[in-house]
């Protein structure tokens, strides 16, 4: 059972119904540290990423902790320094414990929302702008608890279970989660059983990600390209994008030449169908903000359910976070390239999309 369990199951559910992102339980570490192996500085108990006014995913670093003898000025400070590190503009810190006035100005001072447990209860209520009441699966802290538990059971995909408990997280930019994702799916790709509910989770908490990854790629784009008709500049600058700029991309592109067989340029999996999702997207950039959680509910249903049979699921049960259409539609573009792109059993692709399609129906 999860440490502070009751204090992250109540920021959770706030987190979720208020359609944000969330993800529990995230290890924090440095990718140029001197260790070979991985060695976890920090954790976040509940991350959300919150839909920002620019179209952009941004973090917000939630901590719950039953501290009895620690100031709580003391973990305001921590939680500051984490969310530099990680370019947060806001925490919250929920203590099992009450908390004097001055700590809360002070708290507040250094953008975090520093509550007592029982201060949150009144706080989330209020707060609250979300989309109803009801409880969905990504929010219940059992069906977190059970999935978290179920990937232990399968060490043959263990990187790629680590990498979704952490590593996307540690990556600095969009682009580099984007390529590390594909890659960590693309060498495990034999080992998913589409007959497998938790596989079938996974793999739709996995293209959660990759929504997460694109949202800042598309941004990106926008920003740059808005209306632009040239598709070999568009083309041009999104490999810029995909790889880190002009130098960085001419370096990998030379050494891909000397070491491969391969005589095209460097490009992702899939490159045509690709640039046509990233294009499709840029019709509705802002919709890509409401799309990973509405797969990454999916995902849980599925855990929940503890069944790959999810054709027959009614809206009620995935709408949530948005009520905008092309969400929908650009989730199912998001799925159809990842499995194709890593090379997965058709029957991943047709069992999600299939649900996915169904809603607003």
């Amino acid at each position: 059972m999860m440490k502070d369990r009751g204090l992250k199951s109540a920021l959770l559910s706030y987190f979720v119904h208020n359609g944000w992102y969330p993800q529990l339980e995230v290890d924090v570490k440095t990718n140029d540290g001197a260790s070979k192996i991985d060695k976890f500085i920090t954790d976040i108990d509940v991350l959300a990423l919150v839909p920002s006014v620019n179209g952009v995913l941004v973090p917000l670093l939630g901590d719950c902790k039953t501290l009895r003898n620690q100031s709580p000025s003391n973990r305001v400070l921590w939680m500051r320094g984490l969310m530099e590190y990680w370019s947060a503009e806001r925490g919250i810190i929920i203590l099992d414990k009450s908390i004097e006035p001055d700590h809360k100005q002070f708290a507040d001072k250094l953008g975090v929302t520093l509550l007592s447990s029982d201060d949150f209860s009144r706080y989330s209520k209020s707060m609250r702008v979300g989309i109803d009441d009801k409880q969905y699966s990504v929010s219940d802290i059992e069906i977190w608890e059970s999935y978290f538990e179920s990937l232990l059971k399968y060490p043959q995909i263990s990187s790629v279970v680590k990498f979704v408990k952490f590593g996307f997280w540690n990556e600095d930019s969009a682009a580099k989660r984007l390529r590390a994702l594909l890659y960590e799916v693309r060498t495990i790709k034999n080992e998913l059983n589409p007959s497998n509910y938790i596989h079938l989770a996974l793999l739709c908490d996995l293209v959660s990600l990759f929504a997460v990854s694109i949202n800042g790629i598309v941004m990106q784009m926008f920003n740059r390209y808005t209306f632009s008709d040239n598709k070999d500049a568009f083309v041009a600058e999104l490999k810029m994008v995909i790889w880190g700029g002009h130098d960085n991309y001419r370096f990998l592109n030379e050494i891909r030449a000397k070491y491969s067989t391969n005589e095209s340029e460097l490009s992702l999996p899939e490159w045509d169908r690709f640039i046509y999702l990233i294009r499709n997207c840029l019709e509705s950039p802002r919709s890509t903000m409401y799309s990973p959680l509405l797969i990454k509910e999916l995902a849980f249903v599925v855990l929940g359910r503890r069944t790959i049979d999810i054709q027959e699921i009614g809206n009620s049960q995935l709408y949530v976070g948005t009520t905008d259409p092309y969400a929908i539609k650009s989730s199912a573009l998001y799925v159809e390239y990842f499995c194709k792109a890593c090379k997965l059993p058709p029957e991943f692709l047709d069992c999600i999309v299939s649900s996915l399609l169904r809603i607003g129906r």
